[in-house]
């Protein structure tokens, strides 16, 4: 349910979002890493599962992918709405798409995107459950903005912007570290969802 609906959406006005796949740091391709930075920490737990029947690692499996939803929901529908985007949401105006940009759009998208994981769970899980895991992956696409507006790799661009990729190759970094790279950023972002559906669980 999270590929083809996230596939979806990145197909949704490509045009329009062409600004924004620029700055990413492989577009709107998909390669293993990315794959493996999306779904790697959902696999792990899916795999333990089988060997320890323990109902919180399936609220940690749900966990990972609604914050993984959420992180992916918020960059498409943010970028395709193009609304106001704001480092962290308060400080300078950056252009959508931007790592570390929240709009109202992508916000909300978040939300959606974490809801919609949520709710192809309920059919297998109580419904505090799903909230816990909505709460979750919430929480993971707000980790992975803060990263992105500090710690994450980011190059100027020709246009004076910063993006995810260099300009040139060789190209000298413009803000964060070089080792955090966008797919390591996501990778943050499916782990706090898992950690933080799992904690909750056990609290629940």
């Amino acid at each position: 349910a999270f590929f083809a609906a996230s596939s979806a959406l990145s197909r949704l006005g490509r045009a329009r979002k062409a600004g924004a796949e620029a700055l990413a740091e492989k577009g709107s391709r998909r390669d293993a890493a990315q794959v493996a930075a999306n779904g790697g920490v959902a696999a792990l737990l899916l795999a333990a599962s089988v060997f320890w029947a323990v109902p919180a690692l399936y609220a940690a499996f749900l966990g990972a992918f609604a914050a993984a939803a959420a992180d992916t929901w918020a960059t498409e529908i943010g970028t395709f709405v193009r609304g106001a985007t704001r480092r962290l949401g308060v400080g300078v105006r950056v252009a959508p798409g931007t790592s570390g940009g929240v709009s109202l759009a992508g916000t909300l998208g978040a939300v959606a995107g974490a809801a919609f994981v949520a709710a192809v769970a309920l059919p297998f899980v109580p419904l505090t459950v799903a909230l816990v895991v909505a709460g979750a992956g919430v929480m993971g696409a707000v980790v992975d903005t803060v990263l992105g507006a500090t710690v994450q790799a980011r190059y100027r661009m020709e246009d004076g912007g910063l993006g995810e990729r260099p300009a040139a190759p060789g190209q000298a970094l413009a803000a964060g570290l070089a080792f955090v790279t966008n797919d390591r950023v996501n990778l943050a972002c499916t782990l706090v969802g898992a950690l933080g559906a799992f904690m909750a669980f056990h609290l629940n």
